[in-house]
């Protein structure tokens, strides 16, 4: 109990406000009642009705400031001259009884909104009538219930229209085209006969006492269209209410839709599987992912090397993948005599003869990446094949399966081996024609250092023929006769080398140096045509892995052409520069000649085959450089106009790096 008087001054408070809000009757008396209580909302005394009395639901805060909801009743005091004198308050304590109203209106609220927003289509059932239809019915059939609806189809309808609909959510409106304007009553018109079935069971799920059902349902919308679903049906009494159940539908037409296509898809893929005419394979590797956590590879480990490493793992895990399914084209390459013979049948088979492959296709497989190498694989009939080999391995839901693609590439094989056999002849007589070509120049570089031998021997006799022999004149002119057979020998040597018709032979070399020994076969020939050839190469880091004889040979055809070029030319500048220089990756040699250069629609055709500018030439040579230099994984390129107007050929090879 409160008094105030007219301002809101508290002039009495009992005990029962103290152990209500908190304050005590000292803390209270004296001050402001709403503002002490930060009531919610304030009381004015102008609400008191015509008899001094009024009713009002507060908030207030108490001194713990915990919310407090009472119901207060104000009765109005007057004086004798009928001044209003005090408001007597009698509060109740009503927070609880609020909380518990509150909390049910939530709950309610919150199933109605979740029954409304829920994407399966609900309907609120009364079943009552229908069960106690179905007691009738269960007497008459005198044993099993079940037979004797589904066989009566009356029956059922009877059934069927005894349940009524209570309420049902929007999304029945949104699948099924049924709106609560419709009527709907009963489930009967959207209920085809082939779900008779699903409605019966749920009633005698219902009344066992059985608490839930699901079962796959067929139904009718109210645009006649046919909608597939699944049933669930939630019957317990505690839950739904007595004689009541709750019947969810999730719609899965598109989904059955999309299975059907997906059925569709897997036939037309399995037909494409074994009618395609190259050999596939599905491997089955779900025991790996076990093993490899039994094996407890670091993170970064090479599994290629680990298991090579290992030959007992690497054949442990080819026994483990297993063949699940192959083609025809499979069976004719593995050398089975039906497809069916290689269901089951371990990898390990096929990587005899390279479980080096093996081991790169499962370190793909870890890595989850497409895997494609040229290799071999043994046979079940003892042979061994070269085949295009490529996998692709997927990884779900605890799976591991690989799709092979095997393509016999024995015949290509033979031909490149043919091939690569004409090409070197090629290249071999190539070389013999480029002798031909500068055999004047070589027979002028030989005859040079032997003259020097006969005239410095001549030289040398007299000075052993004085009557006081000078021996150090002579050993003089006898260490210019060695220096001068060393000097022929090289060129004979180098002669021999290009004329050599071995097969390639990969070294590693400085290019400068490879590049310097082309220009010496030469030298002779640019003078003949008073042509100045300049070189220039670096002091180092120009390692390469090539065949020298074949680089040499690229050099003197891209220098012999810069050479033909100045020599038709009357007048100008006569030069040639070649230059070798250093690349991040690669090591390039350039020759560059001031002759009349490469018109620019020709530029396109330069390393064609039988294409060439000269009347007699063959068209061959350059189109032989880039074979060569294509050979060196390398590239070669030509441009019209060069710094000196002339043509600018250009190829570059990869860098193999220097030890430190």
């Amino acid at each position: 109990m409160i008094v105030r008087d007219q301002a809101g001054t508290i002039l009495f408070w009992n005990g029962a406000a103290e152990r209500l809000f908190g304050w005590s009757r000292i803390e209270a008396v004296g001050n402001h009642a709403d503002e002490l209580l930060n009531s919610r909302p304030f009381f004015d005394v102008r609400t008191l009705g015509g008899d001094g009395e009024s009713s009002l639901e507060v908030a207030r805060l108490s001194a713990e400031r915990k919310t407090v909801i009472v119901m207060s009743e104000f009765k109005a005091r007057f004086g004798s001259d009928g001044d209003l004198r005090y408001v007597v308050e009698t509060a109740r304590d009503v927070t609880q009884e609020r909380g518990s109203n509150r909390a049910l209106r939530e709950d309610e609220k919150r199933y109605r909104n979740l029954f409304h927003a829920m994407t399966a289509a609900f309907f609120d059932i009364d079943l009552s009538n229908s069960l106690d239809l179905l007691a009738e019915i269960s007497a008459a059939a005198d044993g099993d219930v079940r037979s004797f609806v589904l066989e009566r189809p009356p029956v059922f309808k009877r059934l069927i229209e005894a349940a009524r609909i209570v309420e049902v959510n929007d999304r029945v409106a949104q699948i099924l085209g049924f709106t609560s304007e419709d009527g709907l009553e009963t489930l009967a018109p959207l209920w085809p006969e082939d779900s008779n079935a699903v409605f019966l069971d749920t009633l005698l799920a219902r009344s066992k006492g059985i608490p839930r059902l699901t079962r796959e349902v067929h139904l009718r919308t109210r645009s006649g269209d046919d909608l597939y679903g699944v049933l669930t049906a939630c019957l317990a009494p505690d839950g739904v209410g007595e004689d009541r159940v709750l019947i969810g539908i999730v719609d899965t037409t598109e989904l059955r839709h999309a299975n059907a296509e997906a059925e569709r898809s897997r036939e037309h893929h399995r037909a494409l599987f074994h009618h395609m005419p190259m050999a596939f394979l599905r491997v089955n590797g779900d025991a790996l992912n076990a093993y490899y956590q039994e094996l407890r590879l670091a993170p970064g480990t090479d599994v290629a090397a680990f298991l090579l490493a290992h030959p007992t793992v690497l054949e442990r895990v080819g026994q483990m993948c297993f063949i699940e399914e192959a083609n025809p084209q499979a069976a004719v390459l593995l050398g089975a005599d039906d497809r069916d013979d290689l269901a089951g049948v371990p990898i390990s088979f096929a990587w005899q003869h390279r479980p080096d492959t093996l081991a790169r296709i499962l370190a793909a497989g870890v890595a989850r990446t497409a895997f494609e190498e040229e290799t071999q694989l043994n046979t079940l009939d003892g042979r061994i094949v070269d085949v295009l080999f490529s996998s692709a391995t997927i990884q779900e839901n605890g799976r591991r399966l690989s799709v092979i693609g095997m393509i016999n590439i024995g015949d290509r094989l033979e031909a490149q081996e043919a091939f690569g056999r004409l090409q070197s002849e090629f290249a071999h007589a190539s070389r013999i024609s480029l002798l031909g070509e500068l055999s004047a120049s070589i027979a002028h570089e030989i005859s040079q250092p032997l003259a020097a031998i006969a005239t410095t021997g001549a030289t040398g006799l007299r000075w052993l023929d004085r009557l006081e022999p000078d021996i150090e004149q002579a050993r003089t002119s006898l260490d210019r006769i060695v220096n001068s057979a060393r000097r022929a020998s090289g060129i004979i040597a180098r002669v021999r080398q290009m004329a050599s018709g071995r097969a390639p032979v990969m070294s590693t070399e400085r290019l400068s140096n490879v590049v310097a020994g082309a220009l010496q076969l030469i030298e002779a020939q640019a003078r003949s045509h008073r042509i100045e050839l300049v070189f220039d190469g670096p002091s180092g880091g120009d390692l390469v892995d090539v065949d020298r004889r074949q680089i040499e040979q690229v050099t003197v055809n891209l220098v012999i052409n810069a050479i033909q070029a100045i020599a038709g030319a009357e007048t100008g500048p006569r030069l040639i520069e070649v230059t070798v220089a250093v690349t991040h990756e690669c090591v390039e040699c350039t020759v560059c000649d001031s002759g009349p250069g490469i018109p620019i629609d020709r530029l396109d055709h330069v390393f064609e085959r039988f294409v060439s500018s000269k009347p007699d030439g063959t068209g061959l040579g350059l189109a032989l450089c880039r074979s060569i230099i294509h050979a060196h994984s390398g590239e070669i390129s030509v441009e019209g106009q060069s710094a000196l107007s002339g043509a600018l050929f250009r190829f570059h090879l990869p860098r193999r790096r220097e030890a430190n």
